[in-house]
């Protein structure tokens, strides 16, 4: 790291397995003039009830200093009790079209090698572009 990055800073995305595999992913993000997101831990699971989602999303907060959780805003209840336990716990916004967009965009800027990309570390096999 040269002496005007900063270090990465670490934030979680969460998708309640509703019909479909809960998912949490953990993302580095470098800000400027790196401005590039790595993620780097993945968890995709079928079945898997929040009161078994919950202690690894604390472990993992621990153990990486997450910033805040961005959680699937389908479940409220979740979010609360996420916060009870004292994570960061917020509701992300449902524009799926505007993620999609500004991942596109990311995924171009890293293939031409300027800032604002975004890599998926091959730990996260079940994460796709």
């Amino acid at each position: 790291m040269s002496g005007n990055e900063q270090a990465p800073r670490y934030f979680a995305g969460i998708k309640w397995g509703l019909d479909n595999p809960t998912v949490l992913l953990v993302a580095a993000y470098s800000p400027p003039p790196t401005d590039h997101i790595h993620i780097m831990r993945e968890l995709f699971e079928s079945n898997l009830l929040f009161d078994d989602l919950l202690p690894i999303a604390k472990a993992w907060a621990v153990e990486l200093h997450i910033r805040k959780f961005f959680c699937d805003p389908r479940e409220p209840e979740f979010i609360k009790r996420m916060r009870r336990q004292r994570l960061h716990a917020v509701a992300a916004l449902e524009e799926l079209g505007l993620a999609r967009n500004l991942l596109g965009k990311r995924l171009a800027n890293y293939k031409q090698g300027i800032p604002g990309g975004i890599t998926i570390s091959r730990e996260c096999p079940k994460t796709i572009p």
